[in-house]
């Protein structure tokens, strides 16, 4: 299974050394993560991430230009709609959830969503999107019942790192 990864920065932070402690756990011989990310520039474990099997794709941040950022994320899904069974999308607010609605347009069905900081609304326009996103019963089917919160966001993923895909080792 691979499972297409958005969040990572260049900056080696909080949302990035949460998901590479996932990564570095889970079986990779059964679960593969490649990462999406709205930046040329390297990112942060962009070295660690390819030594293990994972792939890095750039593509324009939003923010820097609209309409090249949407033509680049729709040649990408185009070319790659395939080889992802899943998608996980890991962001600070629900303001852009563009990536879930590329991935479901091109057929990837298992869409996992995790707002890390949902409290931290930079101005008055990302705090309208989010909260439209967050209560949009269109896309709501995404990520999962409103009252439900963080905890349905990542049930898939829980479910098979700990049942099925992570590798433990005991020491005594």
């Amino acid at each position: 299974m691979r499972v297409l990864v958005f969040g990572m920065t260049e900056n080696p932070g909080g949302v990035e050394s949460f998901l590479m402690n996932y990564y570095r756990c889970i079986n990779k011989k059964k679960i593969q993560f490649d990462f999406l990310c709205n930046s040329y520039q390297p990112i942060a474990f962009e070295k660690e991430i390819n030594q293990l099997g994972g792939k890095t794709y750039h593509i324009s941040a939003r923010s820097k230009n609209y309409f090249k950022y949407q033509k680049e994320m729709k040649s990408f899904f185009q070319q790659h709609r395939d080889e992802y069974q899943a998608i996980w999308v890991n962001v600070c607010s629900l303001a852009n959830i563009d990536y879930l609605k590329m991935a479901k347009q091109y057929g990837i069905s298992k869409c996992i969503i995790h707002s890390h900081n949902s409290q931290n609304m930079d101005g008055k326009m990302r705090k309208m999107l989010h909260n439209f996103n967050k209560c949009d019963n269109v896309w709501r089917k995404l990520w999962g019942r409103r009252d439900a919160g963080e905890r349905d966001m990542e049930t898939l993923l829980r479910f098979c790192a700990l049942k099925k895909y992570v590798n433990i080792h005991v020491s005594e």
